[in-house]
């Protein structure tokens, strides 16, 4: 129940700070550590950590973790992935289609070859894409997560 609490309230202190509206707050009852951001906007989104996280890091390192994970919020990584991700399963969809049908079919158009070709192109570039966006997704939040304004306990260290 403190823990709950504490990191609920560590959640609403990082939205105020950042100007985010504040998302559900959630623990995960396992011993893996572990955070991670859920939901498609700002406004419908849940961030939960793991029991064996918040067991694990200390204050300052929960603060700095679920800063990281609404950064992921406010950046709408979880929707630009999903959308990423369904437009390269429809281009592999079609690929294998393609080639299903290549090879049901005894007479093939010469042009039917460059289809194939360009759609195998577009699933190739899509999933490079996708690489590229989790990439950027896992480090964007953290130089994000390095300008929002410390709290008055890394004050008084400095």
């Amino acid at each position: 129940m403190l823990l709950t609490l504490f990191l609920l309230g560590l959640i609403e202190r990082l939205c105020i700070q950042a100007n985010l509206p504040k998302p559900r707050g959630a623990i995960a009852q396992t011993a893996m550590p572990y955070a991670f951001a859920v939901g498609r906007s700002p406004r419908t989104a849940t961030v939960c950590a793991t029991t064996g996280l918040l067991g694990l890091l200390s204050p300052s390192e929960l603060e700095g973790m679920m800063g990281h994970e609404l950064t992921h919020v406010a950046n709408r990584d979880v929707m630009v992935m999903a959308i990423a991700s369904f437009c390269a399963s429809i281009a592999s969809f079609i690929v294998h289609m393609g080639l299903c049908s290549a090879v049901a079919t005894t007479t093939m158009a010469p042009g039917f070859f460059v289809v194939i070709l360009v759609l195998a192109a577009v699933y190739v570039i899509s999933f490079v894409l996708i690489q590229a966006l989790s990439a950027t997704a896992s480090s964007q939040p953290t130089a994000a997560r390095r300008s929002l304004p410390a709290t008055p306990a890394r004050w008084s260290r400095r």
